[in-house]
C-alpha cells in the first residue's frame, strides 16, 4: 500500500493530466480494465484504491438517512426507507468496488507488479560500467593500483581518458633540423660560417669590408649550396 506522501504525489500528477486523459483513466477504472497508456497505470491504481475506499463505506449512508427520517415519517417508514437505501447503496458499492479492484489488479499487472509510487515511470539509477566507473573500479582493485604506481614511477605519459600512451618516442624531432621534410637535414657548419655576434670571427658573407650586413650576396640553401 502506498504511503501518504506517495498518494499526494500521485494525486498531484493525476491533476496535472489533461481532461481527456483523466476521463480515460477514470473510465478504465469504472469498467474494470487497464489503461491504454502504460505510464498512466500508477495513476489508475491510485484512482482505483480511492474508489474502493469510498465504496467500502458508502452503504452506511442508507441507515443514516433512515434514522434522520424517523421524526418525519415515523419509525416504521423510516426503518423501511433505511433498509431500501442500504440494499440499493450496498449493491452499487459492491458492483463498483469489484470493478475498481479488478482494474487495480489489471494495472498492477501492466506495471509488472511494481509498487504504484510516484517514481514508477522515472528512469532508473545509472548502472555500473561507464568509462569513469571502469577506471575507478580498476584503481580500486589490486592490479589497477599496481599499474598506476608503476606508471607514476616510470613517468609514462597518459592520454586524457586514462589510457596509456603507446606511441613511439623519438630521440630528436624529425622535421625541425632539415630543409626538406622527406630527407633529414645536415648539421649547420658553424665553424666555416662563423658567428656574426661573436667578436674576432668574420663570416664569409662579410669578406668585403664596405658591404653593409643587409646586402649580403645570395647563397642557395639545401642541396644546391655551393662549396658542399
Amino acid at each position: 500500500m502506498a504511503s501518504k506522501d506517495d498518494r499526494q504525489e500521485l494525486q498531484r500528477r493525476f491533476s496535472g493530466l489533461t481532461s481527456q486523459q483523466r476521463r480515460a483513466v477514470v473510465k478504465a477504472v469504472n469498467r474494470g480494465r487497464a489503461v491504454e497508456t502504460r505510464k498512466h497505470a500508477p495513476l489508475a491504481v491510485h484512482v482505483a484504491n480511492r474508489q474502493m475506499r469510498f465504496w467500502k463505506w458508502s452503504w452506511v449512508i442508507g441507515p443514516a438517512v433512515g434514522l434522520l427520517q424517523i421524526g418525519q415519517l415515523g419509525p416504521a417508514a423510516a426503518v423501511l426507507n433505511a433498509l431500501l437505501a442500504t440494499a440499493l447503496l450496498g449493491s452499487m458499492s459492491a458492483f463498483f468496488y469489484l470493478r475498481a479492484q479488478r482494474s487495480a489488479r489489471a494495472n498492477l499487472e501492466l506495471m509488472g507488479g511494481k509498487r504504484p509510487g510516484p517514481g514508477f515511470d522515472s528512469p532508473g539509477p545509472r548502472r555500473f560500467g561507464g568509462r569513469g566507473d571502469r577506471g575507478e573500479a580498476k584503481s580500486k582493485g589490486g592490479t589497477g593500483g599496481g599499474d598506476a604506481a608503476t606508471d607514476r614511477a616510470q613517468g609514462s605519459k597518459r592520454r586524457w581518458w586514462g589510457g596509456r600512451d603507446t606511441r613511439p618516442t623519438t630521440s630528436s624531432p624529425s622535421g625541425s633540423a632539415g630543409h626538406l621534410p622527406s630527407r633529414p637535414g645536415r648539421p649547420r657548419d658553424t665553424t666555416a660560417q662563423g658567428d656574426s655576434d661573436t667578436p674576432g670571427t668574420t663570416p664569409p658573407q662579410r669578406s668585403q669590408p664596405g658591404l653593409p650586413p643587409d646586402r649580403r650576396p645570395y647563397q642557395p640553401r639545401g642541396k644546391k649550396r655551393r662549396g658542399r
